[in-house]
């Protein structure tokens, strides 16, 4: 399907760190054929991927940036 937006719900959990760089790889790869992203996740990593990045904890902004 050639959806414009992707809903992903921690989709590096319980994954090697090999598995989860090709899993992290593939999202900015949509990301920059113009898909959008929703990322919900633990994975840090995942912040240096993503040009607008919107960080919550316990329901509150901690981190806002737009590359």
């Amino acid at each position: 399907m050639d959806a414009k937006l992707l809903l992903v719900d921690e989709p590096t959990s319980n994954l090697d760190e090999h598995s989860a760089s090709i899993v992290r790889e593939i999202l900015y790869q949509e990301y920059r054929n113009d898909k959008g992203l929703l990322i919900v996740t633990h994975d840090k990593a995942l912040l240096d991927y993503q040009p607008e990045i919107l960080a919550l904890h316990a329901g509150r902004e901690v981190h806002e940036t737009n590359v």
